[in-house]
């Protein structure tokens, strides 16, 4: 019997992509249409993230990503400026320097497991030619 293969970590990123933008734009948009955090429009929304999705950290964060319109959201490059002031409105400051934090500790971690690598191969090279 053919043993079946996981998914990749691509493969099950775009399924969660897609899974968690449907809930977004059906907390957001329950009827189809809503108003766009960023510039209060009525329209079709995108799932729309303050962080970018390349910040793992906060990329399904469910207060880091809200309803936006196409405008914003692609055109505008996220219209951060009018995102962030909705977001201070909504939620709070604080949960937006919470959220910048996540983005901030997961960075220190990227680089302190760099570092850490970077050492350990130096000392694994440095076995191999003694």
């Amino acid at each position: 019997m053919k043993r079946k293969r996981l998914p990749s970590l691509a493969r099950l990123t775009r399924k969660l992509d897609r899974l968690f933008a449907a809930w977004i734009r059906g907390r957001d948009a329950p009827n189809g249409m809503g108003r766009c955090i960023s510039c209060g429009d009525w329209a079709r929304l995108q799932a729309g993230h303050f962080i970018k999705r390349q910040h793992r950290a906060t990329r399904w964060n469910e207060f880091n990503v809200n309803g936006q319109c196409a405008r914003c959201n692609h055109f505008l490059h996220g219209n951060d400026g009018a995102y962030c002031m909705a977001l201070i409105h909504w939620y709070g400051k604080a949960k937006v320097d919470e959220l910048m934090a996540l983005c901030v500790q997961l960075k220190a971690q990227l680089a302190e497991a760099r570092q850490q690598h970077a050492q350990l191969a130096t000392v694994l090279v440095e076995q191999a030619v003694a």
